[in-house]
Order: structure tokens, then sequence, then C-alpha cells
């Protein structure tokens, strides 16, 4: 089934797709983005064991009853294998020596390095932490990547409720990945809401028989505070999120494709590429498939 809110984009460069500009684009840039979105679809071998690909997620189960929410959660997961792939993609690009990891796919002995700081990560499912990038200055960012919400406004909604209150509070969270549309949007709204409320709270935090009115406007007023600074913009938007969940092809199919065509590639870069991604034989296919739905 395909969602009718998902766009589906016309070709895009690999400028627009992986955030580079024009003069940095060489062979060695398009292979790597190719190799990206390769470790996208498929998963890498981590210890032994092969790391969650869109492809996967794509083969998830989705319980009819619950057919957006369970969409939305795999939408999450895809979401996480996008973003992760292409920061290390920007790493390697601007040799930054930053490497991210998905929280489940840590290796062993970074999984071990994280206990010796007393950072402790559940081998499957954090309840905090999606994501962890290890910086080169020796920073260890914890990352909780939530892809909720249909705008900005109803995104921040959903992070200033109680379910969300323990990424603000319990100090295991440094970074909350939002999508890449939604932040401009949703930080404007952090500025709006909080003057808002600093007005509300002056008119009332005298008034005695008013103290619980003005600590709960208090307590909005600092989260607010604290999502100013932990939440970000992931390299992903919520539709390519989508796309790559139910059509896992032809999301790598647009971001293959439209760099390959874009840079004229030569035959041996298109040789290259059908090497390495066998799945992309029937690109115009899917293409076709797009467009009709």
């Amino acid at each position: 089934m395909y969602i009718q809110q998902i766009p589906i984009y016309r070709n895009l460069s690999i400028r627009q797709n992986f955030d580079v500009q024009d003069k940095a684009i060489t062979p060695e840039t398009i292979s790597g983005a190719v190799n990206t979105v390769k470790n996208m679809y498929s998963g890498i071998d981590i210890d032994g064991k092969k790391s969650l690909g869109l492809r996967d997620i794509s083969k998830m189960k989705i319980n009819k009853d619950y057919y957006y929410s369970n969409l939305c959660q795999h939408a999450g997961f895809a979401a996480e294998v996008i973003s992760t792939e292409k920061e290390n993609f920007y790493a390697k690009l601007h040799n930054t020596g930053d490497v991210t990891y998905r929280a489940d796919d840590l290796p062993s002995h970074l999984r071990e390095q994280l206990s010796s700081k007393g950072i402790e990560i559940a081998a499957k499912n954090d309840q905090y932490v999606d994501k962890v990038r290890f910086k080169s200055d020796g920073t260890i960012e914890k990352v909780q990547t939530k892809f909720v919400g249909k705008d900005a406004r109803s995104c921040l909604n959903k992070l200033m409720s109680e379910d969300y209150e323990k990424y603000l509070e319990d100090g295991k969270v440094d970074k909350i990945e939002i999508p890449k549309e939604f932040n401009k949007e949703l930080q404007s709204q952090i500025k709006t809401d909080k003057k808002a409320l600093c007005k509300q709270y002056a008119k009332i935090k005298d008034v005695s028989e008013k103290a619980a009115d003005a600590e709960k406007i208090k307590k909005n007023i600092d989260k607010l505070d604290k999502l100013k600074y932990k939440v970000e913009a992931s390299n992903v938007t919520k539709a390519d999120a989508k796309l790559a969940t139910e059509h896992p092809k032809l999301y790598a199919a647009k971001q293959i494709n439209s760099h390959s065509l874009r840079q004229g590639a030569k035959t041996a870069a298109f040789t290259a590429l059908s090497q390495a991604f066998l799945i992309m034989k029937n690109i115009n296919q899917a293409r076709s498939l797009a467009q009709k739905q």
C-alpha cells in the first residue's frame, strides 16, 4: 500500500540528496554516496552481525488496526538508518574523524567503552538512545530520534507532553533528532510559546491562589528552554523516511539514479552501480510505478 501523503520527488542531485557543494563532487564522492545508499538498503557487517537496513524495515509486520502508528514507528527506524549512514558519509567527506552508530548496532568494544564511562545502553531497543555519536575530540553524544507529529506544531506538542519528559529530565539524552523540515518552524514555535508563557507567568507568579498554575507554567518554560538546545534537524525528511519504509528500492533508486545522471556518469560508473546494487536493475519500472501512484 502506498501512502498518499508521500510526495514522489523528481530526480534530485547529489548536492540536494547529500548536501554536498558542487565543487566537492568528485568520482570518489559519487562512489562514497553509492556505497552509503547500499549500506542504507542492505545494512553492514558489525561484529559478525548485519546491521538493520531499509530492506529489513520494509519486511516488518504492520498491524492493520494500528497501521498509521506502526508505519510511523518503522519510519523512525528508517530515519535512524538513513541519518546514521549520511552522517558517516559527511564525516568521511570532510575528514572530521566522527563516527555515528545506531544504538542497536554498536560494536561490542564501543559498548564496553561506554560502560566504562558509566553510559549503559541496552543491546536492543534502548528506551533513551537511538544513535551514538563518537566525536573526534572524545565527546560522546546520545541521540533520540523522534519522527513524531504531522508538522512542527504537533511535533512540539508531543515533545512537550509528559510521555517525553524523560528525554529532558533524566540526563540520558543529549540531542533529540526531528524531521529535517520541522526544525526551523519548531524552533520558531518554541520562541513564540516561551514568550507567551513568560507573560502568563509574570501575571500570576505572586498570586498565592495561582501558585499551582504558576508552577505548571514555569515547568513548561523550562521544558521549552531544554528543547531549544536539545532538538536538532535530522538530515532526513519525514516524507523520505516513509518512502524508504514502504518502498526501499524506490528510495535507493532515487538517491543513486539522481546523482549518477546529475554528474553525467560514465559507463564505468554505471557498471559500478549495477555491481554494487543489483536491486536497481529495474529502476525505470520503479520510477514508472511511483509516477502512477
